[in-house]
């Protein structure tokens, strides 16, 4: 139903369908439009519904353990059709399939569950060491594997494989806060925090990053231009020999020209008369030349990297300007009869009117609080590697300097530099008399 609203404008409408609505539901960068689909979209909500049910206490939760739960662990409670079970319930079992594996139970107390959290970064160990049945009944909880508030090493080597044993020693401390429940940690998020957003990223249907379409969809150019542009780049334009692989047989006729040729995307664009007349015009300000290349190679060269950093923008827009214009001109001479002159004007009209979009953030130096005292640090790369320096400076909560220091040091890059400069000022932090510090 969405994809023929989307290109049929209407519901119920019967417009060609140029691709596949699942090859649209992906973001800009990997070649869609931006659309999602719902069923990612259901799934990452049912995967907060389980999240909420295995990490958060509630009446509902222990509604539905009880229900669902009563005789098995809810990461291994399978869906039986025909046993009276909820739609919600079944939706928030396909959400666990997915992702399970990504919460973390941090060791605090031990309360998780040996086979079935996944407490070790790996995965559930039921998973894993399956075959160990005769230890499922023995050691349910992580702080059944402790003795003395140290791993009970004879037991892990009972139970685990030896690199698994050899992966907890090493990466795990042993539970020692008793009575504390395990932390819960999102594996997906870099503060451990669950979001849908996050969630919708790890499951959603997923294409390679194309810079191409980056600069497709340019901020600032409207979205007919830059959606004509893309149609154009996959070649999912109606014209008239595109037409023809459909099964629609007939005289093809080219509306660009004085002496009709047969009509392709190729010479809409490109080779017609008009088309070759309006990119030699843009192309003679810019040296470029398009003899011999196809409308790819010669929209590249206007995205390419040899192009002045401040002039990008600009030469990245004019390709959907060109683009535009002259498909709007064989529509008119197509459909309505109109014949134009060359659509120069209008696009240095559309061009002159274009307006990069900059996001802005204002930065400003803040005080610190009273008492306090603020380290501000910056290192620098000349060549990135190159040469390179460092320096810092220490400040009081009046925003007088206190000490200042800056040093050249080997050949490096800009992050290395930082952290230098980062380093360094932890360095003279250590040997300061100073308490309140903010770096």
């Amino acid at each position: 139903m969405m994809a023929q609203f989307f290109w049929s404008s209407c519901v119920g409408g019967r417009g060609r369908h140029w691709t596949k609505w699942r090859n649209l539901c992906l973001p800009e960068t990997e070649g869609g439009l931006g659309f999602r689909l719902l069923e990612d979209l259901s799934l990452a909500l049912f995967s907060k519904l389980w999240w909420n049910f295995q990490t958060k206490p509630s009446i509902w939760k222990d509604y539905m353990r009880n229900k669902y739960c009563k005789h098995a662990h809810a990461n291994v409670v399978m869906w039986k059709v025909g046993a009276g079970g909820s739609q919600v319930w079944k939706k928030m079992l396909q959400a666990r399939d997915f992702i399970e594996h990504q919460i973390l139970w941090q060791v605090k107390g031990g309360s998780a569950s040996v086979w079935h959290d996944n407490w070790t970064g790996l995965g559930d160990l039921y998973t894993i060491t399956g075959d160990n049945v005769e230890w499922y009944d023995t050691y349910t909880s992580v702080n059944e594997l402790i003795k003395y508030e140290e791993w009970d090493l004879t037991v892990l080597e009972d139970i685990f494989p030896h690199e698994l044993v050899e992966h907890i020693l090493q990466h795990i401390r042993p539970p020692s806060h008793r009575g504390e429940i395990d932390t819960p940690c999102w594996m997906l998020d870099a503060k451990g925090a669950f979001s849908v957003k996050t969630t919708w990223q790890y499951i959603r249907h997923k294409d390679e990053d194309n810079r191409i379409y980056k600069w497709i969809w340019t901020k600032g150019v409207p979205f007919k231009m830059a959606f004509l542009m893309w149609r154009s780049w996959k070649f999912k334009i109606p014209v008239d020999d595109r037409v023809r692989r459909w099964g629609v047989q007939g005289p093809s006729k080219c509306w660009c020209c004085e002496r009709p040729n047969q009509e392709t995307l190729a010479h809409v664009f490109l080779k017609s008369y008009t088309a070759n007349r309006t990119w030699s015009y843009f192309c003679s300000f810019t040296g470029i030349n398009t003899a011999g290349l196809n409308l790819r190679k010669v929209i590249m060269l206007w995205w390419g990297p040899d192009i002045k950093k401040d002039m990008k923008p600009y030469y990245r827009v004019v390709p959907c300007f060109v683009t535009w214009e002259l498909w709007r001109r064989r529509n008119k001479m197509k459909h309505e009869g109109k014949k134009t002159s060359l659509p120069r004007p209008e696009m240095l009209k559309e061009l002159d009117a274009y307006r990069t979009k900059m996001n802005v953030t204002k930065v400003i130096w803040e005080f610190p609080l009273t008492g306090w005292v603020k380290y501000n640090t910056d290192g620098a790369s000349r060549g990135n590697p190159g040469l390179s320096s460092y320096a810092f400076c220490l400040r009081d909560d009046k925003g007088d300097i206190m000490y200042a220091e800056g040093k050249m040091i080997e050949t490096t890059t800009n992050t290395v530099a930082e952290a230098k400069a980062i380093l360094e000022a932890c360095k003279h932090c250590n040997q300061s008399n100073h308490t309140r510090i903010i770096i």
